[in-house]
């Protein structure tokens, strides 16, 4: 099973600033994970999840000026997924900078030496 590294850090109030890291034995095989927690737990923490996902959904709706009604439609339709790496601030760069012209290229690269 894999050794996971969780790290959490206070942000705010007495503590601020503190961190700590700790490595905890997950499993990735539902089968595995299932044994380690039983199913009730591992159902109930996949559930807490969801409505988590479910709310932050909600939220972008509401954000969006959307009506309950088309964010009803967007939660009927939610099907989870794995979240994908974003990209960088250096793959971003790239990206930018690859949509460049040949004079831009060459005259920000003359002001970045």
């Amino acid at each position: 099973m894999p050794i996971v590294e969780i790290s959490a850090k206070v942000t705010k109030g007495d503590y601020a600033g503190k961190s700590v890291t700790c490595k905890v034995d997950i499993p990735e095989d539902p089968t595995e994970y299932i044994k380690k927690y039983t199913l009730p737990i591992v159902v109930s923490q996949s559930r807490q999840a969801m409505v988590v996902n479910i709310q932050d959904l909600e939220r972008g709706g509401i954000k969006a000026g959307l009506s309950a009604a088309d964010i009803q439609k967007s939660v009927t339709a939610y099907k989870p997924e794995l979240k994908k790496r974003g990209k960088t601030k250096a793959e971003k760069l790239a990206d930018k900078f690859a949509g460049l012209s040949a004079d831009e290229k060459k005259s920000l690269l003359a002001r970045l030496t």
